[in-house]
């Protein structure tokens, strides 16, 4: 027995149509629906049908990759790594991340200068911190570097300087207890893991301690460091 389609249904409120072919219902774009030249009556032969089913696929991904853009901006690997772990093939996952990209929907470009403006906000950190992480999460070096830059030449932008010296604040009074050798050490490791440059970990450092004792009695054990 031949299959055909049955029908093809507008569906309310969206660009998409139903597709019936029998028991199965399709819900694709009405542009892939014009490309693929379908309307009720015509054959489906396993091409065709292979065709459609892609076709609903990649507005499947369309939908579910909408909602998970809605929470913050991502990057191109992590909307395809995520409609990856859902179940959508390689060619389903490139087809929508074109189309996302060519919309501007995704922009690891403009990713990148989100990521700069938000940590430097809410949590001081160094520019080679901020670079490690935005090539964690797919961005090229290159844009990931050139977002940090633009970042602190713009005017009135924070200098690194004072971003580590603002982390260090939090951390300060506990480093002192241990006296200025120690307390020093304690705070030079706390930013080099927050990726300030080594100039700066010790410039900040010094002001920092300049008043703090060599030394101090040990009464227990060093501050817990995270």
């Amino acid at each position: 027995m031949v299959d055909r389609i049955d029908a093809l249904e507008p569906v309310d409120g969206k660009s998409t149509v139903r597709v019936r072919i029998g028991e199965a219902a399709y819900e694709i774009g009405s542009e892939s629906a014009v490309r693929l030249g379908l309307a009720p009556g015509i054959e489906v032969g396993q091409q065709l049908r292979s065709e459609i089913e892609a076709a609903a696929d990649r507005r499947t991904a369309a939908a579910r990759i909408l909602r998970y853009l809605r929470a913050r901006p991502r990057t191109a690997r992590e909307v395809g790594d995520f409609l990856s772990r859902h179940g959508h093939g390689s060619a389903t996952v490139r087809a929508v991340l074109g189309e996302l990209e060519a919309k501007g929907l995704v922009d690891d470009t403009r990713y990148a200068a989100w990521f700069v403006r938000s940590k430097r906000a809410h949590r001081p950190l160094g520019a080679a911190r901020i670079v490690r992480e935005l090539v964690a999460r797919g961005v090229a070096r290159d844009l990931a570097e050139a977002a940090v830059a633009d970042r602190e030449s713009a005017g009135g932008s924070t200098s690194e300087l004072d971003l580590a010296l603002a982390a260090a604040r939090s951390r300060f009074a506990e480093a002192a207890r241990l006296g200025r050798d120690r307390g020093m050490r304690r705070m030079q490791g706390f930013l080099s893991r927050r990726g300030f440059s080594e100039g700066v970990v010790r410039e900040a450092c010094f002001r920092l301690f300049a008043d703090v004792p060599r030394a101090v009695a040990r009464t227990g054990p060093d501050p817990e460091e995270t």
